[in-house]
């Protein structure tokens, strides 16, 4: 039986505690004990407050409770920061800079997760799990290959995947569910694997299932998810934000390496080093290069005028990135102390920073406003020559200007018709001059080595010297060069089959992407505070099929989509499995973000299907590095209507369809995206010009199709819903037509209920 039209309002999702502790440890606790402790904690109480447990600010001072959870408007601590206290702020001698209350607001805003559950003293400090342990803990033990299990009902299983979910099933007395009709089946194929709905009746399963994979829509949805998980944006952030205006290249580089079906390996190897890897053509050293921007691409404040402190923020981003994107971990934890939970040492944290410490991100340390790294790109020696011959143009004209500059009175030069022509000359000269083409990329330092561990993370409380190593926990470190940073040591490192974690935490994204759910639920963490895995002989066959297949994501999109258990309905569920840990059907899901727009289009007959290229109308014409590009961001208006992959990533300003229905927070890596139910996006469905424009092309469309309103309902349905309407929803919208003012406007209504109806925004 299908469902109403009508919206379902359901809970929001919670952020989850493993996710707030780290927000916590990596920027709040920072923060705190560099501006707030000294005079909040153990040896001062100043106003009575302490601010070096959650009890001290729950308790709060002599004007009460500190922080209300949840309620930045009425935290005393927010208010105080913000220097809008009526008796007091703080810090007192300076206010704190913005990127600083933005986090403390987020923070408060999240909920104040704190895992203090006391005062810190000399007999009562937090335990970590020692290295020793870590190596006996379920992440860090080597992937081996289990063997298949049997299974009672032979009869059931179409894969090995099935075996070790059937496996599991029996051991609990549990049954799976019935499979999905084909028609459900079909609609969740598309959008699974290519983000879009179907276009035409499916044939033969298998065949569909691997043409979708060959297709460029799949590489553009990997890589959707890809963009999620390094944290892809098209500005800096903060207030006076700067435009990523080459950033494009590295989007496309990773959809040309999901076209291609490049090897995971071979990609991290690429991201981390590509410029330290050789080249055996200029596509390839192009691809490379580019391949590096995902380094450069984080939140930056590049106007901080403390340059080692901007350094090392960049470090701790990138160090962050890293181990939640490749590894589950969450290293930025340790740049402070021991991790409070997993065997991650501080000395661990500060070994892997000397590697990037050993790599240039910024181009300049000492300006004003520092800037990211532009390297021209191989363009073939032809070009070069073309390049180089204008240069020298450029550079002959330059020198003519100065040297009838040195020649004429200071009085003299403003209007002299020589000087003149030649500065309009050289002036014609740059406006001339052929677009280089530029990637956002990284560099190793002139003097790598190791760096110190910072006290208490701060950076200019030096303490004892680290050489550059990876975490203990993993067995012996590879050894590093004297002459380059260790990028591509490390690379190779995460790279390597050996490694325990790689390989376990990629098959389980893509699991969670394909499925909804991850065998370990917290796909980001796969530390102590993490969620064990549903299925863990399953997730390690996984990982080793996925290593003996060359690392090939189409092999393993593959193997899952065409299990049976991908294929089971998502029917209601039993009582013994009530949130179907044990796979005994499908997760029921929403569209993202993306599939929404995506999908609204697509019905429409709007969606423009060009592949790759820049995105962000009137970056061409401006310098990213001027701060005054941060007005196209501001400015901009989103009416582009290419897939929801193109639309610009800005970190100040998103599409309003991305903002109401969870878009990835693109500031840090997220292996999956928030699902909310909130009034506000019933109210953007219903009221945004967006949907209305679409909804009215729509309908002058369908219009335009020959039939009577019956056949046009039925190909309305299909193009939105996957199929005809119930005959209680067709009795309903025919009332709908019939009353409307014209048919035009009748449709336009149709079109505006169907892109809002919960049908449209889930699969079965």
């Amino acid at each position: 039986m299908h469902r109403s039209l009508f919206c379902l309002l359901l809970t929001l999702s919670p952020l989850t505690a493993g996710e707030g502790e780290a927000f916590f440890e990596s920027k709040i606790r920072p923060l705190l004990i560099e501006h707030c402790i000294e005079c909040h904690g153990e040896k001062k109480t100043k106003g009575g407050l302490r601010l070096d447990s959650r009890g001290g600010w729950e308790t709060g001072g002599d004007s009460g409770p500190a922080i209300t959870p949840g309620d930045t408007e009425a935290s005393l601590l927010v208010k105080a920061v913000r220097y809008r206290h009526d008796d007091f702020a703080m810090p007192p001698e300076r206010k704190l800079p913005d990127a600083h209350i933005a986090l403390l607001e987020e923070w408060v805003r999240m909920g104040a997760p704190d895992p203090r559950s006391e005062a810190p003293s000399k007999t009562a400090a937090a335990k970590p799990m020692s290295v020793e342990e870590g190596k006996n803990f379920r992440s860090w033990q080597p992937v081996r290959k289990p063997p298949v299990p049997a299974v009672q009902n032979t009869a059931w299983p179409r894969s090995d995947i099935d075996r070790f979910v059937l496996a599991e099933m029996e051991r609990r007395n549990l049954r799976p569910g019935p499979d999905a009709y084909e028609q459900a089946l079909v609609r969740r194929l598309h959008f699974t694997i290519t983000g879009l709905p179907p276009e035409k009746e499916a044939g033969d399963i298998l065949r569909l299932i691997d043409e979708l994979i060959a297709s460029p829509q799949h590489a553009e949805r990997m890589a959707g998810h890809w963009l999620d998980l390094t944290r892809f944006a098209e500005s800096s952030g903060g207030g006076r934000t700067l435009l990523f205006k080459d950033a494009w290249r590295y989007r496309d580089w990773v959809i040309g390496a999901f076209r291609e079906n490049r090897p995971l390996d071979r990609m991290i190897r690429e991201l981390l080093a590509g410029d330290l890897l050789p080249a055996d053509s200029t596509e390839k050293r192009e691809q490379q290069l580019t391949a590096t921007a995902f380094l450069a691409l984080g939140p930056t404040n590049y106007e901080e005028q403390d340059k080692q402190q901007l350094r090392f923020d960049i470090i701790d981003e990138q160090i962050d990135t890293i181990g939640k994107a490749f590894m589950g971990q969450t290293l930025g934890c340790a740049r402070c102390h021991d991790h409070k939970f997993d065997p991650i040492t501080q000395r661990d944290y500060y070994a892997l920073a000397g590697i990037f410490a050993s790599t240039r991100t910024l181009h300049n340390y000492t300006d004003n406003v520092a800037r990211w790294i532009e390297t021209p790109l191989p363009v073939g020696e032809e070009v070069d020559q073309r390049f180089a011959a204008h240069d020298v143009l450029i550079t002959t004209q330059s020198k003519a200007v100065e040297e009838l500059r040195s020649q004429k009175p200071d009085g003299a030069e403003k209007t002299d018709p020589e000087l003149k022509e030649a500065i309009k000359k050289l002036a014609q000269l740059k406006k001339a001059a052929p677009p280089r083409p530029v990637a956002m990329s990284i560099a190793d330092d002139k003097k790598p080595g190791g760096t110190e561990i910072r006290v208490r993370g701060l950076v200019h409380q030096k303490g004892a010297p680290v050489p550059r190593g990876t975490p203990a926990v993993a067995g012996p470190s590879p050894e590093f060069p004297d002459n380059q940073s260790g990028r591509l040591q490390l690379a190779e490192w995460l790279a390597s089959t050996s490694h325990p974690l790689t390989a376990r935490v990629y098959v389980n994204r893509v699991w969670c992407w394909l499925t909804g759910e991850g065998l370990v639920r917290s796909v980001d963490n796969f530390g102590v505070t993490g969620d064990a895995p549903t299925h863990p002989e399953l997730l390690d066959w996984l990982a080793a099929r996925f290593m003996e297949e060359g690392w090939s994501t189409r092999w393993l999109v593959r193997e899952i989509v065409i299990s049976r258990t991908w294929q089971l309905a998502a029917g209601a569920p039993p009582a013994e499995d009530p949130d179907n840990r044990m796979l005994t059907r499908a997760h029921r899901r929403r569209l993202d973000a993306s599939q929404i727009r995506d999908a609204i289009l697509a019905a429409a007959g709007t969606l423009d299907r060009q592949i790759g290229g820049p995105n962000i109308e009137g970056a061409g014409v401006i310098d990213a590095n001027d701060t005054s590009s941060q007005n196209v961001e501001y400015g901009y208006v989103f009416k582009d209507t290419r897939r929801s992959l193109y639309t610009p990533a800005f970190r100040n300003r998103r599409h309003e369809l991305f903002e109401v229905f969870d878009f990835a927070d693109i500031n840090a890596p997220a292996g999956r995206r928030n699902v909310s139910t909130v009034a506000p996006q019933a109210l953007y469905l219903l009221n945004s010009p967006f949907i209305h424009e679409q909804a009215r092309i729509a309908a002058t469309r369908l219009l335009a199709e020959p039939g009577d309103d019956s056949a046009r309902l039925d190909h309305a349905c299909r193009i939105t819903l996957g199929r005809l309407p119930a005959a209680s929803e067709r009795e309903s919208l025919t009332r709908g037509l019939a009353a409307a003012e014209s048919p035009q406007e009748g449709w336009i209504h149709v079109f505006t209920a169907l892109f809002g109806c919960i049908d449209f925004r889930y699969l079965d």
